[in-house]
């Protein structure tokens, strides 16, 4: 059964370490990062009140279009964790790994599933799902 969803979506593979790299993290996946955070840097680098990274960030987004259903954005990320396995392997000793999703519903009511294929292939290493709701923009909101 086709997955159609209503909305925007966005997926990005994340992995956090406190002693791995980002360079080191970049050497063994053979891919540079979309986004890159260092330990211990702070979020606005001039604001010595801002968020510091407690943990090293290497980040690959989907490259999707946000039309794609969210289980899509997931399987494309899936996709370069399968190509990759034997290092992820490896990473996964001194890294966590996360698919974090952000879900835009376009109204009020909205829904995503993760077909049981799909949880399946999610299954070759231990792999976090985070989704992270949005509540939807309405016309009322450009009003106000």
């Amino acid at each position: 059964m086709e997955n159609r969803e209503h909305g925007k979506n966005k997926a990005s593979l994340r992995l956090h370490s406190g002693v791995t790299s980002t360079d080191e993290i970049s050497v063994a996946l053979k891919m540079k990062p979309d986004v890159f955070k260092v330990k211990g840097s702070r979020a606005v680098p001039e604001n010595i009140e801002s968020y510091v990274y407690p943990a090293h960030l290497w980040l690959l987004e989907s490259d999707l279009d946000e039309m794609e259903s969210l289980d899509q954005h997931i399987s494309r990320l899936i996709d370069f964790v399968e190509s990759r396995a034997a290092a992820f392997k490896e990473l996964i000793k001194t890294c966590e790994v996360d698919i974090f999703c952000g879900y835009f519903p376009d109204g009020w009511t909205g829904h995503f599933a993760l077909l049981p294929d799909l949880l399946k292939r999610l299954t070759i290493i231990p792999i976090k799902i985070m989704v992270e709701l949005y509540e939807p923009i309405t016309d009322e909101d450009f009003i106000n």
